[in-house]
């Protein structure tokens, strides 16, 4: 079947809720930020993130190039005194650095791709595969709500970096995690709110979640 992308929201798309129930709670309207795509059809709906322009990296490249650049001064050290021996002091350092490598590409060349029809919203990424990286697969029909929460990601100088998160808390009250590693609220704000627009799932408060409030965001039931 034929897929139309979307430069703006899908909302434009799909079938309208009214604006006193869709935004019950003041949240504002979310038009397609960069670094997401989507499409849909009468039936589907498909949402691309490419980690690139929706991920933090800037914390990871600075640290992954700068713990490769000291394992590297001592490597070329042993190269040039002959003491190869001395690789097996270092060598887990040297795993470390090629799997920081490994997972920078990753993060500037994959994409997760959530699709939501035939009953279900399915979330899976690639082209590099993540270990212990699972593909998601939740029945919508069992889905009550989709919120977003903030997380700290990673820390600099004693520093918090926080990230987002798009979470599914489903019927039985289980939570799931859809999506995580987004550098703004804005993405993680837009994937909730046309995953329960497309699924006519009326918004309500989380415990924990974050949302906008006029120019900022706070966390509910903080």
């Amino acid at each position: 079947m034929h897929k139309e992308k979307t430069k703006e929201s899908t909302l434009n798309k799909l079938p309208k809720l009214q604006d006193e129930d869709y935004f019950n709670r003041n949240k504002p309207y979310i038009v397609i930020p960069r670094g997401i795509e989507a499409y849909n059809t009468l039936n589907s709906m498909e949402i691309d993130v490419r980690w690139r322009r929706a991920s933090s990296l800037g914390f990871l490249t600075f640290f992954t190039l700068f713990w490769n650049f000291i394992v590297s001064i001592f490597v070329i050290g042993f190269i040039m005194s002959g003491d190869f021996s001395m690789f097996l002091g270092i060598s887990v350092h040297f795993l470390v650095g090629i799997g920081l490598m490994y997972w920078t590409i990753a993060n500037y060349i994959n994409h997760t791709t959530i699709f939501i029809g035939n009953g279900a919203i399915d979330s899976e990424y690639g082209p590099i595969p993540i270990p212990f990286k699972k593909r998601i697969h939740l029945p919508s029909n069992y889905v009550e709500q989709l919120y977003v929460e903030r997380y700290v990601y990673a820390t600099s100088n004693g520093k918090p970096i926080h990230a987002f998160r798009v979470m599914v808390r489903m019927k039985s009250g289980t939570k799931k995690e859809l999506l995580k590693g987004l550098k703004s609220l804005e993405h993680a704000r837009y994937i909730e709110q046309e995953i329960e627009h497309f699924l006519r799932i009326e918004d309500e408060a989380v415990k924990g979640e974050v949302f906008f409030n006029h120019r900022d965001f706070r966390n509910h039931g903080d």
